[in-house]
């Protein structure tokens, strides 16, 4: 927990403390969006006293919760921690990114953080750098595919302004900051606008408490789901890379393709030599050499490619010399 002195007091509440959740507000008419984030935030808030800070990227909102009994300091009676105001270290870390994945350094320990057309995605927090599959969960979550390393940790420089915009303090913190003099109009206001948007937002914010709980009860069961899933595509990869080895064609179908395509007349094969890198060389022992019509006769061949024919080491045999054709060129 960092602070900032003066007459008005500003605390940066350390990542460790915090948990993150995004919200699309897209559906929610600009008038009705903080009434609607009141509502959604306290239903999501793993805490029971937890205070909040929104900031907004277009429609959507990136909210940061923490517990007001975490800033308590028994050594300090003098600071309050409920009339000051308090901002999450994770907006004054960094640059917002297009798209990716990164880990960077808090205060304390690890944030991961996955961002998409630079709105903060998904975040985590670690006490030191993730484990490989801790990671690769982390991903997989927020619909990213896994990766075969842990990235190193980001140490940037902490930004004396954050790098997203804030809408100024919530009704929840105007309230405890001049609960006194805010109190009868609050009660007032918050009366009237419950009253008016309670049909139309409780369902909103109820089918999001929903849709966090069931990602909740979900998660354990798709661990195993997700790592075989991961050790799968490896596996796939293993094979991809062990089938590319592989030659075009086999040698069988090689010297079986160079008797059929040889010209009429009596042939024999008297040397054979092949090298998926320098191709194939094979000297053919003719009754009657003619190598134009050898060159044509090979040529034609699928299996063969760059053919060319060279005096062989007697008076009826010449020297034919091909490239083998890819695979993916056979008709």
């Amino acid at each position: 927990m960092l602070r900032a002195g003066g007459a008005t007091q500003a605390w940066v509440v350390a990542r460790s403390l915090c948990a993150y959740a995004r919200f699309d507000c897209a559906a929610v008419p600009r008038r009705e969006r903080a009434t609607y984030l009141e509502l959604a935030i306290r239903r999501w808030a793993p805490f029971p006293d937890a205070v909040h800070h929104v900031s907004w990227s277009g429609d959507q909102a990136m909210a940061w919760a923490w517990p007001a009994s975490a800033l308590v300091d028994p050594a300090d009676a003098d600071v309050r921690p409920d009339i000051v105001r308090c901002t999450p270290e994770s907006i004054y870390l960094g640059q917002p990114a297009a798209e990716g994945a990164v880990l960077q350094e808090c205060v304390e320990g690890i944030e991961g953080r996955v961002w998409r057309d630079g709105v903060l995605h998904a975040s985590a927090w670690w006490p030191q750098q993730p484990s490989l599959p801790a990671w690769n969960r982390f991903l997989r979550g927020a619909g990213l595919p896994v990766q075969d390393a842990v990235p190193a940790p980001e140490a940037m420089p902490r930004q004396a302004t954050p790098w997203v915009s804030h809408r100024g303090p919530s009704m929840g913190e105007l309230g405890r900051r001049h609960g006194r003099r805010l109190a009868v109009a609050g009660v007032a206001a918050a009366v009237f606008l419950v009253a008016w948007q309670l049909g139309a937002l409780l369902p909103l914010a109820w089918r999001e408490f929903a849709l966090q709980r069931e990602m909740a009860q979900l998660e354990p069961s798709l661990g195993p789901i997700i790592d075989a899933r991961e050790s799968a595509e490896r596996d796939m990869a293993r094979v991809d890379s062990l089938l590319a080895l592989r030659p075009p064609h086999s040698q069988t179908d090689l010297m079986a393709n160079v008797a059929q395509a040889a010209p009429p007349g009596a042939v024999r094969i008297t040397r054979w030599q092949y090298d998926a890198g320098d191709g194939l060389q094979v000297t053919l022992e003719l009754r009657q050499p003619d190598p134009q019509a050898l060159v044509a006769a090979y040529e034609a061949s699928p299996l063969l490619d760059s053919v060319s024919v060279e005096p062989g080491d007697g008076p009826q045999r010449l020297r034919l010399r091909a490239r083998i054709a890819p695979a993916e060129a056979m008709p």
